[in-house]
């Protein structure tokens, strides 16, 4: 049987039943690898209009998400409040883009029901896609664990070298290490794998198709509904 999963994307205020579920099942995956503490684990954004969230669902169950946040006036980023405590240089790095629109890719997770179907990639290539619908001057950030720098090379992101130590930084604990990622090239997409831009260019030409999207295991026919 052909394996099936609905991506839906909303503003956040459009769907208070998905964003509780979005929550819910983050939370479940974050205790799971004992990363309860995330500063992306959280749920003011329910209300947020300035938050767009994607959702991954299998027979009517939340097994994914991500969202795409907003930079706004008087309010930190998840990204900050991450990063603030080991290099305060961040700050120097959003004031230097105030005049631009800022967002960042967060909060990724997907459940073991739908792991190995490449649904992380899947995912964070949509916030890529929207990106440019929100303003024709935006930058892209995600901060992200080493396990997942794939995702965001193969998207057109490039590592922020000026902060930590070029670029690495000891987070969520001293074992591991993330490093924050931007992409500014969000229309042209030069530094994106051939793959990815031609996804991307295609979801942007319709947010509504269905896809049969490869994985490890195969393929998995992804329907989208995205309404931005």
């Amino acid at each position: 049987m052909k394996e099936i999963c609905k991506i839906i994307g909303f503003w956040a205020p459009e769907n208070k039943k998905y964003c509780e579920e979005f929550s819910a099942g983050h939370e479940a995956v974050l205790i799971d690898h004992g990363f309860s503490h995330f500063k992306s684990n959280e749920d003011s954004w329910h209300e947020s209009k300035d938050t767009f969230v994607f959702v991954a669902v299998v027979d009517d169950e939340v097994v994914g998400g991500i969202r795409l946040e907003k930079k706004v006036s008087g309010r930190l980023l998840s990204l900050e409040k991450a990063i603030l405590p080991i290099d305060k240089r961040i700050i120097v790095l959003m004031d230097a883009l105030k005049n631009r629109t800022v967002v960042e890719s967060c909060g990724l997770w997907n459940s073991r029901k739908i792991a190995g179907r490449n649904i992380s990639q899947i995912l964070t290539r949509l916030c890529t896609v929207v990106s440019p619908m929100i303003s024709n001057d935006i930058v892209s950030f995600c901060f992200n664990a080493t396990y997942t720098f794939r995702i965001t090379r193969s998207l057109g992101y490039s590592i922020v070298t000026s902060l930590g130590t070029d670029g690495y930084m000891n987070y969520p604990t001293p074992n591991y290490k993330a490093a924050l990622w931007m992409n500014d090239d969000l229309v042209d997409l030069e530094l994106a794998d051939d793959f990815e831009k031609e996804r991307i260019l295609s979801l942007r030409g319709n947010l509504t198709q269905e896809y049969n999207e490869p994985n490890k295991r195969g393929q998995i026919l992804i329907q989208y509904e995205i309404n931005i």
